[in-house]
């Protein structure tokens, strides 16, 4: 009887290992992107090769607003984006009246019309 509950726990012990490597995989996975991109953005590494690689991150990004706001962040730990300054932007020619590109949160769209 104590045999056969040593060797059930040997292949529950066995499953979880490659349940946790599996897992880890994963996580190794999704952790890459970030210096992944540093390495593209440094030259390293062709961006076709960072795109191809990590296309269904970018998937996701493309999706989700709550995955893109999670991959932005951790992207920004590894590369830096350039944030707009709003104040240098030129005043913006509406129908309405003239609006700041900081009060509209836009700059330089074009709208169905074309203008």
């Amino acid at each position: 009887m104590q045999e056969k509950v040593k060797k059930r726990w040997d292949l529950v012990r066995r499953q979880l290992l490659v349940v946790g490597f599996c897992l880890m995989i994963v996580v190794c996975y999704l952790a890459s992107v970030g210096p992944a991109s540093w390495l593209c953005v440094k030259g390293y590494v062709p961006l076709k090769a960072v795109e191809i690689m990590y296309s269904p991150i970018w998937y996701l990004k493309r999706k989700s607003q709550t995955a893109s706001e999670v991959v932005d962040s951790y992207l920004s730990i590894w590369i830096s984006f350039p944030q707009p300054n709003f104040e240098d932007i030129p005043p913006i020619q509406t129908q309405t009246g003239t609006a700041t590109a900081a009060e509209t949160k836009v700059s330089g769209t074009v709208n169905k019309n074309g203008q």
